[in-house]
């Protein structure tokens, strides 16, 4: 029996050329995008995505994705494809609202699951976590709906994190020497508002992504790049248990933070799990990493190894795996 979703209608959208990579392929941050497109359009009820931002002006709030609970990615939707964002809310209360979201293809291309993600998002205004605009909650209370049973099942498998060495890259300085830890300064098109306001929880993602290419001391070059010359790639298959940091920790442009990333290689070594975390170093763009580092986010993301012209799994090269040996963890 086909699950139903609570929303009525499907958020139909296209996939245009600023939201994919290099093989024209939608990058994977961005199905996290249309899916609040298409929460939003859930939340307005018939008036769409304006009623949500009149109620959140009225607050002087604004929505925020909290927690990526759990996201699977299944096929990678092309240039030109057409999209249907399904919704349903599972939980509803006054702070917090959790949304299944199935991006799906439309008309042929129906039965197409690109991807399944199960997130939260809550309301904040300048102090802080603050309830939900009533006429959000009373148009999200319309389109609650259970959990389909196979997410229910994803949820309970949880991947080991980092394992040998590596104990976790979220327990503090000690952890951080087992780490591959990438430092960046943050960008004004990487906050809300234009830069006006704080480091948006959408570029965490990209700050994950960033934080996975692993660059040859030796050469300077990326491990990734070599990786495809030889005909390899390295894809993102899931996230699991993404949680971004409140307001009091977010950050404004020029801040110097930190990425660390601990590796376990899985599944025969055709996997490869990844306990990522991000770490404010300074609000200044000054200084060194330290005991007074403030977690902004963590979260684990697990990609696979493919061949580079049939997308089939294979098990990762000697080379690099003996070049990430301080910090990847062992092989289950």
């Amino acid at each position: 029996m086909a699950f139903s979703f609570a929303c009525p209608s499907a958020l139909e959208i296209t996939v245009f050329v600023e939201d994919t990579d290099a093989y024209e392929v939608l990058y994977h941050n961005n199905y996290a995008k249309y899916a609040l497109r298409g929460i939003w359009a859930a939340l307005g009820g018939g008036s769409g995505a304006h009623a949500v931002a009149s109620a959140l002006l009225e607050e002087s709030s604004s929505l925020v994705n909290t927690t990526i609970l759990v996201q699977r990615f299944l096929v990678g939707a092309i240039l030109g494809a057409r999209l249907a964002v399904n919704v349903t809310l599972t939980e509803v209360d006054d702070e917090f609202i959790t949304a299944y979201v199935n991006i799906t293809g439309t008309g042929e291309s129906a039965k197409t699951i690109y991807t399944d993600i199960l997130l939260r998002i809550a309301c904040e205004d300048d102090m802080g976590p603050c309830p939900l605009p009533g006429t959000i909650v009373e148009n999200a209370n319309k389109c609650t709906g259970d959990l389909p049973a196979f997410m229910n099942a994803m949820m309970g498998l949880r991947f080991p994190h980092a394992q040998g060495p590596n104990l976790s890259c979220v327990a503090g300085p000690r952890a951080r020497q087992k780490c591959y830890n990438l430092p960046f300064y943050v960008q004004p098109d990487e906050c809300d508002d234009a830069g006006t306001n704080f480091l948006s929880n959408r570029s965490v993602v990209n700050f994950f992504e960033r934080g996975r290419n692993l660059i040859d001391a030796d050469t300077g070059k990326s491990l990734l790049g070599r990786l495809k010359d030889e005909g390899q790639l390295i894809v993102v298959a899931r996230f699991d248990k993404v949680e971004f940091g409140q307001r009091p920790h977010r950050v404004g442009p020029g801040a110097k933070v930190e990425v660390r990333t601990a590796i376990s290689l899985l599944n025969g070594k055709k996997q490869l799990m990844h306990h990522q975390s991000l770490w404010l170093i300074s609000r200044d763009g000054t200084g060194e990493a330290g005991r007074d580092d403030a977690l902004l986010a963590s979260g684990f993301v697990l990609c696979a190894c493919v061949n580079r012209g049939e997308m089939k799994p294979m098990p990762i090269v000697s080379w690099w795996e003996d070049m990430t040996s301080a910090f990847c963890g062992m092989s289950t």
